[in-house]
């Protein structure tokens, strides 16, 4: 991923998330940490060797 890859992926991240609150944070695996939010929101967040994987449920 180049830079403008990362800035836009940062970008469309900050808009989904912007103004949620946190309700709970935990780890299913030792690489993954699950952010969960008040609306059910969960935000996912895993290392793959050296990359960073995200997804939104």
């Amino acid at each position: 991923m180049n830079d403008k890859d990362l800035k836009s992926e940062a970008n469309r991240l900050e808009e989904i998330l912007k103004n949620k609150t946190i309700n709970k944070v935990y780890r299913n695996r030792s690489n993954e940490v699950v952010i969960e939010f008040n609306d059910g929101t969960r935000f996912f967040i895993e290392i793959d060797g050296k990359e960073l994987e995200f997804s939104i449920t």
